[in-house]
């Protein structure tokens, strides 16, 4: 089980693609291949950043 915000314990999906914690609003990136995902936090400097320069 990961950790989200403020020690929230998120449970990630393994579906691929961009994901966000209804209950502690972190956002999660799946990628890899289907059968083997891999999991990693989105920062929020990092998100703001992409959505900023596009």
């Amino acid at each position: 089980m990961r950790r989200g915000r403020r020690g929230h314990p998120c449970e990630v999906p393994t579906q691929i693609g961009l994901w966000r914690c209804p209950d502690c609003g972190q956002q999660w990136e799946v990628h890899g291949i289907e059968g083997n995902p891999r999991i990693r936090k989105v920062s929020r400097v990092g998100w703001f950043l992409a959505k900023l320069l596009g």
